[in-house]
């Protein structure tokens, strides 16, 4: 599958005086589609579309105390259309689970952070950093059928999946799938907190070391 992006990223800063910096961009990025490697089905069923996002950003660098504190903020909004997502379903001639990639049709990813540098000495520092992010599918349903995953579906609502036998000769099966409303669910992998701890201690130990 051949593709052509325009991705363009407009950024502004603002340098509001000699201890603070702010700073403001929107960018769009592409992701390439395709085909999903699955057994069974039709070429439509494999075929993904592109994923899309536009991202928005702002961002406010501070210095004190004689540049022993930094202090930095930011707030983010990243909206996803078609965005691609990995699902699990059974492979039609095998009849075996297998991943799938799929669009999501709507999701969106907001939050802010902050990280701050304390320098007390020469010899010593101590970082701190936040993060919130509230990272949710706005509108997203999946049909699947392993057992694992309708066991975890909170909404789902029963269908019936004919699948091919592995060989000529045997009967097809038919099988329950499950269609999924992740709709208001959280991303995977996407965590609504994240927090950051660290600290650096230089000195000389003696000896020239």
């Amino acid at each position: 599958m051949r593709s052509g992006f325009w991705t363009p990223r407009l950024a502004i800063d603002f340098k509001a005086s000699d201890d603070a910096l702010l700073f403001a961009s929107v960018a769009q990025a592409k992701k390439p589609g395709g085909y999903a490697s699955i057994g069974g089905g039709t070429l439509a069923d494999k075929v993904f579309d592109e994923e899309s996002m536009k991202i928005y950003e702002a961002r406010a660098k501070t210095e004190w105390m004689y540049n022993r504190l930094q202090v930095n903020v930011a707030a983010h909004f990243q909206d996803f259309a078609k965005k691609q997502v990995q699902v699990v379903v059974i492979n039609e001639l095998t009849g075996l689970p297998t991943t799938k990639t799929v669009n999501a049709t709507k999701t969106e990813v907001k939050g802010f952070e902050i990280d701050a540098i304390a320098a007390p000495n020469d010899n010593f520092s101590l970082t701190l950093g936040y993060t919130f992010n509230y990272a949710k599918y706005k509108n997203f349903k999946d049909i699947t059928n392993p057992v694992s995953t309708v066991t975890r579906a909170g909404n789902c609502t029963v269908t019936t999946l004919v699948t091919r036998a592995t060989t000529p000769t045997l009967p097809a099966l038919e099988q329950n799938s499950c269609i999924i409303d992740y709709s208001g669910r959280r991303l995977e992998g996407a965590p609504k907190h994240n927090v950051q701890l660290g600290g650096e201690v230089r000195g000389d130990l003696g000896g020239g070391t």
